[in-house]
């Protein structure tokens, strides 16, 4: 039979279990909060260059940006994982969605380059390799910290990715990436080269520009790339955390219950070791 002493110890452990995952959603919670506030700024940076891409006539750079009727036969691939625990179902739906959409677009002959965000992804590295393409190539695995604590690693990967769609012509890029949006988290793909043309059904404003493509490359587009990615990684960040905390709601929903049931069943064995006392209280003195 259980006695009180080990379930008062088991309940112990329960409310000391259930403060951790409370605190640890308190703390999901919070970084939640900090990574919007940087999503909503970032969102007016990279608006910023939408509408100034919007406004730019693309023709003399057609050929480099949005390369028009041109068959292509290698795609890049960056796909951001989740670094921090309790979030491998996100990974695996990242790695499954990227494994359906090549299928769906039929990739499967193309020549497949691959930039892998986050140190998770080392651990599905063997999954790419079983995967049968005529080609894998991992080309470069990247810390998210590394990316938000110093721009010098973004810039870099920023350079790598143009200087990748410069020297192929026949080459998309697409970004994959977690998505927290209405409660929900999905699997958002964006094609980031070529881009679509931004100007459709859109009246030139005055704007000039200067004809160096050098300046343009370097001076605008680069970093709407980089704020794009940098976008990606946010949300991927917000929708972990957002993750973490449902997970840690659980936690501390089921911790609560057991709490109480174990409660209950210590309450009753303490009032039948009370009524057993009365009755032999009772019984000794029938027998004076």
């Amino acid at each position: 039979m259980i006695n009180k002493k080990y379930l008062k110890n088991k309940k112990n452990i329960i409310k000391y279990s259930y403060k951790v995952t409370k605190s640890m959603e308190m703390v999901s919670i919070s970084k939640l909060k900090i990574l919007e506030n940087k999503l909503l700024i970032n969102n007016i940076y990279n608006n910023f260059f939408i509408n100034l891409l919007n406004n730019i006539n693309f023709n003399q750079y057609n050929n480099f940006y949005i390369r028009n009727n041109i068959i292509y036969n290698k795609i890049l691939f960056i796909l951001t994982f989740t670094d921090q625990g309790l979030c491998g179902n996100l990974n695996i739906n990242l790695f499954n969605k990227f494994v359906n959409f090549i299928k769906k677009k039929k990739f499967l002959n193309n020549k497949i380059y691959l930039i892998l965000l986050g140190k998770v992804s080392k651990l599905f590295i063997k999954n790419f390799f079983k995967l049968n393409l005529k080609f894998i190539y991992i080309k470069k695995i990247i810390f998210i910290n590394d990316l938000l604590i110093n721009n010098i690693y973004l810039f870099k990967l920023v350079k790598k990715i143009f200087k990748i769609y410069n020297l192929n012509i026949n080459i998309k890029i697409y970004i994959l990436f977690n998505l927290f949006n209405n409660n929900n988290i999905i699997i958002k793909i964006f094609k980031l080269l070529p881009i679509k043309s931004f100007n459709k059904n859109i009246n030139f404003k005055n704007y000039i520009y200067n004809n160096d493509s050098f300046l343009f490359n370097n001076k605008v587009f680069l970093k709407y790339i980089d704020s794009v990615i940098y976008n990606s990684v946010l949300h991927n960040l917000i929708s972990e955390n957002f993750s973490r905390i449902i997970v840690m709601k659980n936690a501390s929903k089921n911790s609560e219950n057991l709490y109480n049931k174990l409660n209950l069943m210590y309450n009753k064995l303490r009032q039948y070791d009370i009524t057993n006392e009365l009755i032999e209280l009772v019984s000794s003195l029938n027998t004076l």
